[in-house]
């Protein structure tokens, strides 16, 4: 398989001014302070980006070649222990579902009973299948919808008063892995999170997330600041990419760094009542940003403040090179609230 150029190597990704007034901006005021931060994902919110459960945006083709491209190249980072054989099917159910009702002009699926047709027309897919028979698919059911959605999903089981990661895939994550957590508890996979105000966060996204009835929908952003536009950051590569945040700061900090952030959604699935975690990724550079005046000052307002457990806990590189980088852009005038770009 030819390696993509988007995410990786020539690193040509970049956003078109349209959809980058649909990034979803993580920052509604000049101080951010860690919180779970979660509302209902009932698509609406300050940007396009927020008023689909599965966005679909102009990077879709790319962002599932990549996908392609590391499941071919590490097949482990989707796996699914087999007690979460419905689990897979709430999942085509609704991924199917949510994106042929919010991007009907790509998606279509067609349903007489068991027997469904699913339409992916960005893709050229047109698959008939029989709904719950893991044989009508080319490949299972799970990784059959996942291939085609941008973004990573992580399946929570619940046992007793606790969730487990006990399947997903995971071809964009920053910094963890899903063979290394496969199996682990909520608190073991936050157990490197050491302050104070993160760990009640912790805490309390648990607590919520184990009181989530079928169907409840929810999300939350979470940022950071990265070092080139490349998706996988997971541990199995770290040695492509891990140097790149130390030593010097790269020569050109508005081409090279990037807020990064995750749409993280959380879905209580109907049938097996497993929790669905998707982890959608979006990436705007220093230099895009600054054409949006609210956003560059605001976020050199939040990176300037940032308090400094924060800052640690968010591992933030070169913070005094960014901070300088977007300084010009900020001339201390108050600021709209709200997330949105103007």
């Amino acid at each position: 398989m030819t390696e993509p150029q988007t995410f990786r190597n020539a690193l040509t990704f970049c956003n078109a001014r349209e959809t980058l007034l649909r990034f979803p901006f993580p920052f509604a005021a000049d101080r951010y302070e860690t919180a779970a931060n979660l509302e209902q994902n009932d698509r609406t919110g300050p940007c396009a980006a927020l008023r689909a459960l599965f966005d679909v945006d102009a990077h879709y083709r790319a962002e599932i070649e990549e996908k392609a491209f590391v499941l071919a190249r590490d097949p482990q980072r989707c796996t699914l222990l087999p007690h979460l054989d419905l689990a897979q099917w709430d999942v085509v159910e609704l991924v199917m579902s949510s994106l042929a009702r919010d991007f009907p002009q790509l998606f279509r699926l067609d349903r007489d009973g068991r027997r469904w047709r699913w339409r992916n027309a960005a893709l050229g897919i047109d698959q008939s299948f029989r709904f719950g028979d893991p044989d009508s698919l080319p490949c299972p059911p799970f990784e059959y919808i996942a291939r085609q959605t941008q973004g990573d999903m992580v399946l929570l089981a619940q046992r007793g008063d606790m969730l487990y990661l006990d399947g997903g895939m995971l071809t964009a994550a920053q910094g963890w892995s899903l063979p290394f957590d496969l199996g682990m508890s909520w608190r073991e996979i936050h157990g490197e999170v050491t302050g104070e105000r993160e760990q009640a966060a912790i805490e309390r996204g648990l607590a919520f997330a184990l009181r989530m009835q079928p169907e409840t929908q929810v999300r939350r952003p979470n940022w950071v600041i990265c070092v080139t536009p490349r998706l996988d950051n997971g541990l199995e590569t770290a040695a492509e990419w891990a140097g790149l945040y130390e030593g010097a700061p790269p020569a050109d900090l508005g081409r090279n760094l990037l807020l990064r952030v995750e749409v993280q959604q959380l879905y209580r699935l109907r049938r097996s009542h497993v929790i669905l975690f998707a982890i959608r990724v979006y990436m705007a550079r220093l230099s895009e940003i600054a054409t949006v005046p609210k956003w560059a000052a605001r976020l050199h307002r939040v990176l300037r403040d940032l308090d400094p457990a924060v800052a640690r806990a968010k591992a933030v590189p070169f913070r005094d090179d960014l901070v300088a980088y977007l300084a010009p852009f900020d001339d201390g005038a108050p600021l709209a609230p709200g997330r949105a770009p103007f």
